[in-house]
């Protein structure tokens, strides 16, 4: 219901849609090295609610073929969810800090 200056209220009915979250990783073994290291090729597209179990099965699915080594992409990447960003981070940090932020009331904030 919206009401107008003059007061005139009405409904307005309003059509919901969602967008469907689309797998937003890709990968391969792009290429493997004179020493015989095996790279892997990891892209990316954005920082969604699938973006973490799907690398997690990518990464899986690269070391079960002998990767060693990691090239991850994420050129044109818009962001997304911020939570989404620091556990893809976690997964090659060991434990170690991601990011740090202080918000507006200068709270230090740790993500790991």
């Amino acid at each position: 219901t919206i009401r107008s200056i003059d007061g005139v209220t009405r409904d307005v009915p309003l059509k919901r849609e969602f967008a469907e979250a689309k797998d937003p990783v890709s990968y391969r073994v792009s290429e493997t090295r004179s020493d015989g290291t095996k790279v892997g090729y990891v892209r990316i597209t954005e920082f969604n609610s699938l973006v973490k179990t799907s690398l997690e099965a990518a990464l899986r699915d690269l070391e079960s073929q002998g990767v060693d080594a990691y090239v991850l992409d994420i050129r044109g990447n818009p962001g997304g969810a911020f939570q989404s960003a620091v556990e893809i981070a976690g997964l090659f940090m060991n434990d170690k800090l991601a990011t740090d932020v202080v918000d507006g009331n200068g709270v230090d904030l740790k993500f790991r």
